[in-house]
């Protein structure tokens, strides 16, 4: 990597050291695969093994191939159960961790964390990830390291600084390793995205229209991300 031959190199470096603005830093399921867990696509197969048949399998997935948030929407429903914040998380969670339940953090999760320590100005940690590896990272920068999901976003656009900058916020809420209580809305299926992604949207879009952007491992197929960007796009930011 070069100043010379990637010019926006040299302009994520100095953005980054001599900061203007608030950082948001929006992190994918790319961070999360480094540490070992599955894509998107991976995530929804790994649900479609626990719910359907064996013997249907193959059929299912030939037929329904290339929509994932659709493929979702289907096979929870399929379950008897299409709200995936209800008894269908404990195959989420199967399916996230397999069995790896304690997954150690990657060195770009490890990365971010650091960024959080040292930014000069205040900086916004924020996944579409389901997973704990942030919070795992981050806890060797911060030691106590807090976990929010949209349904509190104003309370978390409230902490102070030095609060703000020792948490995550999961858009698309946080599916813990052992059997605890998520935290929601989970964004999962179509239906999740129809019914949560206009508001996860307008707030995300609203928090980086003051603020330079950094994507880490994340989809620019994603509705959530692309979005927000689209709409905060022309207000100065880096």
């Amino acid at each position: 990597m070069s100043y010379s031959d990637q010019p926006y190199f040299h302009r994520l470096i100095e953005t980054l050291r001599k900061p203007r603005r608030p950082l948001v830093v929006l992190v994918g399921a790319g961070v999360s695969m480094a540490a070992g867990l599955p894509s998107w696509k991976e995530l929804v197969e790994g649900v479609e093994t626990k719910l359907v048949p064996e013997k249907l399998l193959d059929a299912f997935r030939s037929l329904n191939s290339d929509d994932l948030e659709r493929r979702s929407d289907l096979v929870l429903f399929l379950s008897g159960d299409h709200n995936s914040s209800h008894k269908n998380v404990k195959h989420i969670r199967e399916a996230l961790y397999r069995d790896n339940f304690e997954p150690e953090p990657s060195a770009v999760a490890e990365a971010i964390s650091q960024l959080a320590k040292v930014y000069s100005r205040r900086i916004s940690i924020v996944t579409t990830n389901f997973d704990e590896v942030l919070e795992s990272a981050m806890s060797e920068a911060f030691g106590d390291v807090n976990s929010y999901s949209f349904a509190d976003w104003d309370t978390w656009i409230d902490l102070a600084d030095e609060d703000h900058r020792a948490s995550v916020m999961h858009l698309h809420g946080l599916i813990h390793a052992e059997d605890r209580t998520s935290l929601g809305p989970l964004v999962l299926t179509e239906s999740d995205f129809r019914l949560n992604g206009p508001a996860i949207q307008q707030k995300l879009a609203d928090l980086l229209k003051t603020s330079d952007v950094l994507l880490v491992g994340a989809s620019l197929a994603d509705r959530n991300v692309t979005t927000p960007l689209a709409l905060s796009k022309d207000e100065g930011g880096e």
